[in-house]
């Protein structure tokens, strides 16, 4: 599978026994693509703890277009400088986010704090760690601690929120999805799940299972440039079945306005 990724912090797992991910190309590894056809290109895009002011206002445009029209999985981690502490909210692609970013003098919080499942995240194979649901909800429950968060604002409607955090009274959203269209955005928000790897006995595989399940579920169903449809899920024994082609066409990124 293919991911672009950009980020300061460690976003990429371990390798050892995590699903092959191909980051960007070489050619894409230094800036951003100038062509509509390299980003699509890319099963998922992954985007760190950056400012959003570091991508221009076409390049938020274009990520935009990838999940709207590419029907491309976005997925974008908490940090200091991420999501409404990195000016996210005035962007052009905040309408593709699955939850509404608090502002920035009070979104990233450096307090520790203990991941939990909610009940749609018992049950998702995203953050299945072992195939009993008691077992699975202590393997959580014995994580080590996260150091930093992002406070979120509402939950879209169609968003679901498979783990949070609790800080002090309140439990805030960890991880949250959606469908947009064609498309998915998730929001993990911490940059600092890498302290589960650092704090866990060195045969312990919770933090690579986690991204591995995570990182798959991105880029399942991922969808190409050119997608077939049928207006009917099931058909009996018939002559004629009735198809639809939507052809993506590319453009360079700096057309947009």
């Amino acid at each position: 599978m293919r991911a672009c990724s950009w980020s300061r912090c460690c976003v990429r797992p371990p390798t050892s026994s995590i699903a092959k991910v191909s980051t960007l190309s070489e050619e894409l590894e230094d800036s951003f693509p100038s062509e509509e056809e390299d980003l699509f290109a890319q099963d998922a895009l992954i985007i760190g703890s950056f400012e959003a002011a570091f991508f221009s206002p076409n390049h938020q445009v274009a990520i935009g277009e990838y999940a709207n029209r590419k029907g491309g999985t976005l997925l974008m981690l908490g940090g200091c400088n991420g999501l409404g502490a990195g000016g996210w909210q005035h962007s052009e692609t905040v309408d593709v986010l699955p939850a509404r970013l608090a502002a920035a003098e009070a979104s990233f919080f450096g307090e520790r704090v203990k991941a939990e499942l909610s009940p749609q995240g018992r049950d998702s194979l995203v953050c299945r760690l072992a195939s009993d649901p008691t077992r699975n909800n202590e393997l959580w429950e014995e994580l080590p601690e996260l150091a930093d968060s992002q406070i979120l604002g509402a939950l879209k409607p169609a968003a679901v929120m498979l783990s949070s955090v609790r800080f002090g009274r309140d439990s805030l959203p960890l991880l949250v999805r959606q469908k947009y269209g064609h498309a998915r955005a998730v929001i993990f928000a911490t940059g600092g799940s890498w302290r589960w790897r650092m704090r866990l006995p060195s045969d312990d595989q919770r933090h690579d299972a986690n991204w591995r399940q995570l990182l798959r579920s991105l880029v399942a169903g991922s969808q190409g440039t050119v997608r077939l449809t049928s207006n009917r899920s099931n058909y009996a024994d018939e002559s004629r079945v009735q198809l639809r082609a939507d052809v993506l066409v590319c453009r360079p990124i700096n057309m947009f306005t």
